[in-house]
This record gives C-alpha cells, structure tokens and sequence, in this order.
C-alpha cells in the first residue's frame, strides 16, 4: 500500500505545530476553486483555529461547545431554577444529590479522567469561568498561570463537585460514562459536548429521551466559558 497520506485529522492544537513545520499544505488555493466551499457555513473562532500565519490549513470535523443539559423533569419536580452561576451549579447539584443519592441520582456528572479531550475538555470552561487562565499573557507572556488564586479556585470547585455531588467513580470518567450517566438516569445534569444531547434524545438508546432541558453553561467572575 501507499505510504502518502492526502488527507489527516488531528487536533486543532497540534494543528499549528505542523504547520509551521512546513508538512501541511495550505489550503485557501484549493478551496477557492472548488465552487462548493463557504466561509460563511463556519463560524469564524473555527476557522481561526486553523490558520497559521493568516493561511489556513485545516477544515473543522465539527463545530461544538460545552452546554448544560439537564434532568428538566426533576427540576420541575424539585422546583430548582436553572443555574446561571457556578454558585447557583453547585446549589442545584446539593440539592439534587441531597434528593436522589439514595435512589442512584446524583446532581452532576463531568469529566474526571486526566488528560487532553478528558478532563482538559471541561474543566478549561471553569478555569475561565473563574477568571484563570493558562498563560501570564498569551501570547505576549508565555509563563504558565496555573498557580494564580483564580486558576486554584476553579480546581478546587471542580474537584469538589466531583467528589460530593457525582456518582462514584466520576474521578475516572470521560464523556462516553458522563453520557452514559445522563441516558441512564444516575447524573441530573452534565456540562460536556453539545453533540452528546443527541444520543441522549434517542428514546432507542435512552432512558430520558424527551426528559432533558438545555441551558448555556453558567458563569462565574470570568463571564460565561463555554
């Protein structure tokens, strides 16, 4: 078989790496003269993403954002608002374990599994959301910022919701068992990947098919993250 390879997927974040590498080929020329592509179809923060030097090398697989989805039955049945801060997350996810641990129902369910696309998928919209970032200055001080207050606070309200208001093992989850929590019925609500409602919808697939409310992630002193 052939070893050249016309077409690759990575991530976005690698993207620019090989780019600059010069073993990416730009691809404006070649899209201009398809007659099928628009730049319009995207929105432009995916399009950025992969440019490199104001070329652009890449096409996104798929456009997404974190979300809340929520249990909007329980809601209704507890009579909770839904949240539109961290603090008010943390309230309803109390209140919803405080009510359903004992029968398997816990207030929330995120991504614990360290690494990039687990836990670095989610928790990066608390570290904004707080006010954090990962850089002094990006990108005109590289110094990592990890270690300010703001950045330590987002750590510790996501641990802490793991910890006390998702079900057991929750430390170890990615999306497929935050999703599988939510289909099952044990998580009231989840901040993950928008595409993840569409299985949840599926009454084939899910226990809460028709069940489920969607919100925009609440904010914290650094705005709304998603």
């Amino acid at each position: 078989p052939s070893t050249d390879i016309d077409v690759i997927m990575t991530d976005f974040q690698l993207m620019r790496k090989y780019a600059a590498a010069g073993v990416l080929a730009p691809l404006d020329d070649a899209l201009a003269s398809t007659g099928t592509f628009n730049e319009a179809d995207y929105q432009a923060p995916f399009l950025d993403a992969l440019r490199y030097e104001g070329t652009l090398y890449g096409l996104p697989l798929y456009q997404d954002t974190n979300i809340l989805m929520y249990r909007a039955d329980i809601f209704a049945e507890l009579g909770l608002d839904v949240p539109k801060t961290v603090a008010d997350l943390e309230a309803v996810a109390k209140a919803i374990t405080d009510w359903g641990k004992d029968q398997g129902t816990y207030g929330i369910a995120l991504r614990g599994q360290r690494g990039m696309g687990v836990n670095e998928w989610t928790w990066p919209a608390f570290l904004w959301a707080f006010g954090g970032s990962y850089y002094k200055d990006f990108p005109n001080d590289m110094h990592p910022n990890l270690d300010s207050p703001e950045a330590v606070a987002a750590l510790e309200y996501y641990v802490n919701m793991i910890n006390n208001y998702a079900p057991p093992g929750a430390a170890n989850y990615s999306y497929v068992e935050v999703q599988t929590d939510l289909m099952q019925g044990k998580a009231a609500m989840i901040i993950d990947s928008a595409t993840l409602g569409i299985r949840a919808e599926d009454p084939t697939q899910s226990t809460v098919a028709g069940k489920l409310g969607y919100a925009v992630m609440p904010g914290g002193p650094g705005g709304q993250q998603p």
